[in-house]
């Protein structure tokens, strides 16, 4: 976030940082991905495609396949976010 922050000149409100969360519920000091967070709370793999990955990024429109890579990352946020809530209790 302070890279956006400082990149962008704003400061977002709200903000959830997942590997944080976890860390808390688990009781536990990981560096979590997000492709190590799905597999470990939900036994999933996210489709990580080095191709689109690093696929650029600043080029109008994107690619459906950087829309897909996009949205996965975001529901599998949202999905993780509840799941998270739900193991330390505050659901």
């Amino acid at each position: 976030m302070s890279k956006i922050s400082l990149e962008f000149n704003i400061n977002p409100a709200g903000i959830a940082d997942l590997s944080v969360m976890l860390n808390k519920a688990k009781k536990v000091s990981e560096n979590w991905s997000l492709n190590g967070m799905v597999l470990h709370m939900l036994n999933k793999k996210l489709r990580k495609d080095p191709q689109i990955r690093c696929s650029d990024w600043e080029k109008y429109p994107l690619t459906d396949e950087q829309l897909q890579y996009a949205a996965l990352d975001a529901y599998a946020s949202w999905v993780l976010y509840h799941q998270i809530l739900k193991l330390s209790g505050s659901s």
